[in-house]
């Protein structure tokens, strides 16, 4: 189906009581950018390289606040960040430096782990 953005209920069912309103806007927006575009064969990304002032200018919040956001998170195992061979940056000393960071949910639109 396109036009929509699929989302697992297992967040809003588990997590969203748990997720500060921040991390929830920035988890949206990351499901946005990646299980909400379909390609031409019908496949949805599992990851999309969204900088930081992008994050800012769709979510509206501080370069702190999103900063916060992802580091939760990422802790929680809700999303991941990987650089651009797919290696995982877990901790902020992982992710700084790094030209291009690379988002996408732990979850797929099934609820199960990737």
């Amino acid at each position: 189906m396109r036009n929509v953005t699929p989302i697992p209920n297992t967040l809003f069912d588990k997590y969203l009581s748990q997720l500060k309103p921040s991390e929830t806007i920035v988890l949206l927006t990351i499901f946005r950018q990646t299980n909400g575009w379909v390609d031409e064969y019908g496949k949805r990304k599992s990851r999309d390289w969204i900088t930081h002032s992008q994050f800012m200018k769709k979510t509206g919040l501080s370069d702190k606040t999103v900063t916060s956001a992802i580091d939760g998170l990422i802790e929680k195992r809700l999303i991941k960040a990987t650089d651009i061979q797919g290696n995982l940056l877990m901790s902020p000393q992982q992710r700084r430096g790094k030209p291009r960071i690379f988002y996408g949910p732990y979850y797929k639109t099934t609820g199960k782990n990737a």
